[in-house]
């Protein structure tokens, strides 16, 4: 589990990065930021208990995160998605070329431009 120390040092770590792309592109803020990281650093190190309602919170808003994209990427997927495939096969698109042709002697598509020259992809890895 995520304990209040190790949040506190996230936490802090977060303020760095926003107060060091503070720094870098020159707004005035940035020093509040650093202020912040070394006040929630201090905390962080000392073991009381002040950070706890700040993790319980931070992990509330984790789980309505986790929840949000659910209902998010179904409402695309029916929304979106599955509208477009069944317009698609109302219309007979078969842009994947799923159907079946008996009359092809090969599954094989050439290429208009050819690919890659042969021996371009010797070093794969």
């Amino acid at each position: 589990m995520f304990s209040d120390r190790s949040f506190g040092i996230v936490l802090a770590l977060m303020l760095l990065g926003i107060g060091i792309w503070e720094e870098l592109n020159s707004f005035s803020a940035a020093r509040y930021s650093l202020l912040g990281l070394i006040f929630v650093f201090t905390i962080a190190i000392i073991p009381t208990s002040i950070l706890a309602s700040p993790s319980w919170v931070w992990m509330k808003l984790g789980l309505l995160g986790r929840v949000g994209n659910l209902i998010l990427f179904r409402l695309v997927f029916f929304l979106i998605l599955a509208p477009m495939g069944v317009v698609r096969s109302l219309l007979s698109k078969d842009t994947l070329y799923l159907k079946f042709q008996s009359d092809l002697e090969s599954d094989w598509i050439d290429r208009n431009p050819p690919g890659p020259k042969p021996g371009y992809m010797t070093k794969q890895y």
